[in-house]
């Protein structure tokens, strides 16, 4: 009677074990499914979830976080914060640009695409296919994405970054916030005497919306997306890191 007792109770602390277990690796995996960014270390890219946002004027950020005063100048709206996409960057092996004499050096260049699904169909495109700038005139020459990166506001006790506050990801002029810039400085677009900078290419929206690749404009925000974030082999060194394009 105490040998089958014995194994009763050795049998259900196995159980429990295995119980334990199970409850942890699915809690990990329901985790891992609802977390916005997917890394994917073998391709060395990131994917955030994100929806569309505006489809008509000025921009200062290619994407912002969905919690973000910025967004009525932010092309896409990303459902993380900048300290989350800096981590899942620095997780595949890329480190922000240096900083020597006031300058960024051995910058990582990143590509940057967008995906969403339209009528069972998966669309990808260029984020710099959205955009063109303010002067009609000048053609975009082709842009570098650098990873500038952030230091923590209190590396001790946190991830959290000054760009958190206000959730800008990727800004579309140097010395703004932000954790990924571009390689040239095209100006302010607020700047009424001499508006340089970017807007959104509406005539590429508006094609798309025609060819039944995005909804209309007023269920735009509905659309859900993928933001794909890969380096570039190449690192940008101060150089051209800082050039200023010039627009006479």
């Amino acid at each position: 009677m105490k040998i089958k007792t014995l194994l009763l109770i050795c049998a259900l602390s196995l159980f429990s074990v295995f119980t334990i277990d199970f409850n942890a690796i699915a809690e990990d995996t329901k985790k891992q499914n609802e977390n916005p960014i997917k890394i994917n270390k073998e391709t060395r890219e990131i994917q955030i979830e994100g929806n569309f946002n505006i489809s008509k004027g000025i921009l200062e950020f290619i994407a912002a976080s969905s919690k973000t005063p910025r967004d009525y100048e932010s092309l896409f709206l990303l459902n993380a914060k900048p300290s989350e996409i800096q981590a899942a960057l620095k997780e595949i092996g890329l480190t922000p640009c240096q900083i020597k004499d006031g300058k960024k050096i051995n910058c990582n260049a990143v590509t940057i695409q967008v995906t969403w699904i339209s009528n069972n169909i998966s669309i990808t495109k260029n984020i710099t296919d959205f955009i063109e700038l303010n002067q009609s005139d000048k053609q975009l020459p082709e842009l570098q994405f650098l990873f500038t990166g952030r230091e923590p506001i209190n590396s001790q006790n946190s991830d959290e970054i000054l760009d958190d506050k206000n959730g800008e990801i990727i800004a579309l002029q140097p010395n703004i916030n932000g954790i990924i810039h571009p390689n040239i400085d095209f100006g302010n677009p607020y700047d009424e005497n001499n508006q340089r900078g970017f807007r959104v290419n509406e005539k590429f929206f508006l094609e798309l919306i025609k060819n039944g690749q995005l909804p209309k404009i007023e269920n735009l925000k509905n659309q859900k997306l993928i933001l794909t974030l890969k380096p570039k082999e190449t690192k940008i060194e101060a150089n051209k890191e800082t050039q200023k394009e010039t627009q006479k």
